[in-house]
């Protein structure tokens, strides 16, 4: 019996061994070709861009904010009508939690939740 079983795994490592050691071309004439991803022109990321930053930007009066990914508010503030010249006040601050960690926190949620807690 344990003879058997001995040749049976052999048997087994053998043909794993064989499958794994296959020759795979590189050609793709052997295999289904990845679809080509859709171009996108420059303008259209440049239109892109101009939008999301406007939708990140808000004007209260001499200020602009201007609300990143990473949970941080800019606000620059034009000086110049105190008659200083061209001066701009910057100032930076945290304004609410970043991508990263609200995608985590909603991970979380869903990982207790699925734990019935």
């Amino acid at each position: 019996m344990n003879k058997l079983k001995l040749s049976i795994n052999n048997k087994v490592i053998k043909e794993a061994l064989v499958e794994s050691q296959r020759f795979e071309s590189m050609s793709l004439m052997h295999a289904d070709p990845e679809p080509v991803p859709h171009s996108i022109t420059k303008t259209e990321s440049v239109l892109e861009g101009a939008k999301k930053m406007n939708m990140r930007t808000s004007h209260y009066g001499n200020t602009t904010v201007y609300k990143d990914n990473n949970g941080l508010c800019t606000s620059v503030t034009d000086m110049s009508y105190l008659g200083l010249g061209p001066m701009k006040k910057t100032r930076i601050r945290r304004c609410s939690e970043s991508k990263f960690d609200k995608t985590f926190r909603l991970h979380m949620k869903d990982v207790l939740r699925k734990l019935g807690k």
